[in-house]
């Protein structure tokens, strides 16, 4: 019969290192403090991740808002021929669009430590990569220089190229948008009067962001259909000559006869939906606002009437500029139909459910003889303590209705029952028994 010492049981227990035991000895793993649990325990932290969806929408539509503010920097100098930069509204265009890279970085990280049990795998978590990526690259810091270097150029050939590159990501960021908006819904699917109020707004800032974006992409191709004007016209008169405003005083009177503002002369050079913009003298503005506003006005006009008023050329890409206006005000349009069908029948659903209850209710009254004064007390209580669309049950209401009203239905109910009762009908505290 052999012993064996405690520090000897002990060694052959299993070690757990970073393991916890339980109450048999066992090991056991030890729970990872999940980052969201750490956050959740402030008070503001619980309010960050309720509102984190809202907040993640607010910024990508901020995102899409001011990205247009990088087609506003061009300014065309008539007097001068020349086309210039608006420095302050770049720098501005910069830093706001640089901010909000940021702030889709920090989500784009908080998104794998916080949620880490929702991460996608295989091809899906590689093409959610890539699509994240390509939302945050700071696609128009780099680009938009090359764009208005282009423009200056002598020739410019590359324009087209450069162009899709900044759309190329412009659709993404606003599928981005849609994506985060069709998982908020999901989130927030009720029928109350806040959330059919938060989906009107939500379609009206749509379609307001839609003109803004429009009319400053309209902006943006003005300026170079213009340039596009004097190249041409600098190739046919076989001069070559940059279009920055840096260089001296140059003539190049030239360029008024074939590229008139007044008289266009289509036969030579067509500006065709971009006319509009350089006779309304937005081109040579270095005013933002005003410039925007009309252009604003310009993008909701054409936007409202699917481009049926366009005059275009032939130029190719103006007809896909101004076909895209027409497809995408009309989805526009049938987007809002279908969500104001949809808050109708939510309306005609929520009225019918009062009225049956109504019904409901003046029927179980009737049956019990409540008189006309009771029935209004009720009616109204009712109507103001219950949603339209909530079931109630008239026989469990009782005990929640006001003093006042609960003393008569109760005295309505039980005073004949207690009147049958001898020593009740010769008391005369009635009223203390029924309470």
């Amino acid at each position: 019969m052999s012993y064996r010492s405690p520090s000897q049981d002990n060694d052959k227990r299993p070690l757990c290192g970073n393991e916890s035991k339980d109450t048999e000895g066992q090991c056991r793993p030890r729970k990872r403090k999940n980052v969201a649990e750490s956050v959740s325990k402030t008070k503001l932290g619980q309010l960050f991740l309720r509102w984190y969806d809202e907040i993640l929408v607010f910024f990508r539509t901020l995102a899409v808002s001011l990205d247009p503010l990088f087609f506003y920097v061009p300014v065309i100098k008539e007097d001068k021929k020349c086309i210039g930069l608006n420095k302050v509204l770049w720098n501005t265009a910069v830093v706001s669009r640089s901010v909000i890279d940021v702030v889709f970085l920090v989500h784009f990280v908080v998104k794998f430590m916080i949620r880490p049990h929702k991460r996608e795998k295989g091809p899906r978590l590689l093409r959610s990569i890539m699509f994240k990526v390509l939302v945050i690259l700071p696609i128009p810091q780099v680009v938009m220089p090359i764009i208005f270097s282009e423009m200056r150029r002598t020739k410019s050939s590359n324009i087209t190229i450069l162009n899709s590159v900044i759309l190329l990501q412009y659709g993404p960021r606003v599928y981005h948008i849609y994506q985060q908006w069709k998982k908020l819904i999901r989130k927030k699917e009720s029928k109350d009067k806040a959330s059919q109020w938060f989906k009107a707004s939500w379609n009206l800032s749509l379609y307001i962001l839609a003109g803004h974006v429009l009319g400053a992409f309209w902006y943006f191709f003005s300026t170079q259909r213009l340039a596009a004007c004097w190249h041409k016209a600098c190739e046919i008169h076989g001069v070559e000559i940059s279009f920055n405003c840096d260089h001296s005083f140059r003539n190049l009177s030239f360029l008024d006869d074939f590229c008139p503002i007044d008289t266009p002369n289509p036969s030579t050079f067509d500006f065709g939906i971009f006319l509009e913009a350089r006779q309304s003298g937005s081109l040579e503005s270095t005013n933002y606002l005003p410039k925007a506003f009309y252009c604003f006005w310009w993008g909701m006009r054409n936007l409202s009437s699917f481009g049926s008023n366009l005059q275009t050329s032939s130029y190719i890409w103006e007809n896909i500029f101004a076909l895209g206006i027409s497809i995408f005000g009309l989805l526009l349009f049938l987007y809002f139909i279908g969500n104001l069908q949809i808050f109708m029948e939510w309306r005609t659903t929520k009225q019918q459910k009062w009225r049956k209850r109504q019904y409901n209710l003046k029927l179980w009254m009737s049956n019990h003889g409540f008189d006309r004064t009771a029935r209004k007390e009720i009616i109204d209580y009712i109507g103001k303590s219950y949603k339209a669309d909530e079931d109630v049950n008239v026989e469990t209401i009782i005990p929640h209705l006001p003093t006042k009203l609960r003393r008569a239905v109760n005295h309505h109910f039980c005073f004949k029952l207690l009147k049958e009762v001898s020593f009740i009908t010769a008391c005369p505290f009635e009223d203390i028994l029924i309470e």
